[in-house]
């Protein structure tokens, strides 16, 4: 298994979409972090040089969340970049596998389908975890540079920094569902670009799924829109992020009709879907004819 890992990390080291998404990712997050600084003030209307004082605390109080530590929770939120970046390497790179028939060779080198595959989605999950963690550094230096350019920082708000761990675990949980997901497209597919496609079409369908009448109309079904894969993966990320920043999490806050998870469960229907997705990925590789 390391040197399956070894030799993934060496794939992935050479090619040059992944270091252009894996760095793209944490920039792109870093530009919407100052972009969301200066464009505070429009939140309020005011186009005067000298706004009321309620204006200004106003003001002082949401960007408050640019100050660090709250900086990290604010950054949190650009895990999505993240989430879509995850799912085009995984795509990309196990279904180039077969477009580029490099599959046959590999499964030779391994022939323990179960452990190929492992050792895939390992990397790709490290990788991923990796661009969480620069978003993290880059929560830390940003806020230093706001103020080093003059920039004001108003003291955060007491909320509790403890609930970060949970937020970022939500968020690693996430991109496991995602790379698996991916990684299953590929397989059923044998094609990189086309699960890409198929990704998007699917979360409209169930998006659209999960805000059909019948849900809120039957009380014995209220919970299903929420367990669904895509749906239960963003209820986590917004019920943890609304847990790290003190607010209320809450499902009803959005649709009053709709129903909330405890956290503990939102996390164990998140990974239930993990563990799920996974093991149809190796059963579908295991039981797969390779004509590449």
């Amino acid at each position: 298994m390391i040197g399956l890992l070894r030799a993934d990390v060496i794939r992935l080291r050479g090619r040059p979409d992944a270091w252009v998404v894996a760095l793209a990712v944490p920039l792109l997050a870093a530009l919407g972090f100052v972009g969301a600084y200066f464009d505070v003030p429009h939140h309020f209307g005011y186009s005067t040089p000298s706004p009321p004082p309620e204006i200004v605390a106003a003001i002082a109080a949401e960007r408050s969340a640019f100050a660090f530590p709250e900086s990290l929770l604010t950054m949190l939120d650009s895990a999505p970049w993240v989430i879509i970046a995850a799912f085009f390497l995984a795509s990309t790179t196990i279904g180039g596998e077969y477009a580029w028939g490099t599959i046959r060779t590999a499964l030779l080198a391994s022939s323990e389908r179960r452990r190929f595959l492992a050792s895939r989605f390992l990397a790709l999950d490290v990788l991923a975890a990796a661009m969480i963690g620069a978003l993290l550094v880059a929560a830390v230096i940003l806020p230093i540079l706001l103020a080093a350019a003059g920039r004001e920082l108003p003291s955060p708000a007491p909320r509790s920094i403890a609930d970060l761990p949970v937020a970022v675990l939500a968020r690693l949980l996430a991109l496991i569902v995602v790379t698996g997901l991916a990684g299953l497209l590929a397989i059923v597919t044998r094609n990189g670009a086309v699960p890409l496609l198929l990704g998007m079409v699917y979360v409209i369908g169930e998006s659209l799924i999960a805000n059909l009448d019948v849900w809120r109309t039957v009380d014995g079904l209220r919970w299903l829109p929420r367990a669904l894969p895509i749906q239960s993966v963003g209820s986590l990320l917004a019920d943890t992020a609304r847990s790290a920043t003190g607010s209320q999490s809450d499902a009803t806050l959005v649709d009053p009709n709709s129903i909330s998870f405890p956290l503990w469960l939102s996390f164990a229907v998140v990974a239930g879907w993990a563990v799920l997705i996974h093991v149809a990925a190796d059963l579908a590789l295991r039981r797969s004819d390779i004509r590449e």
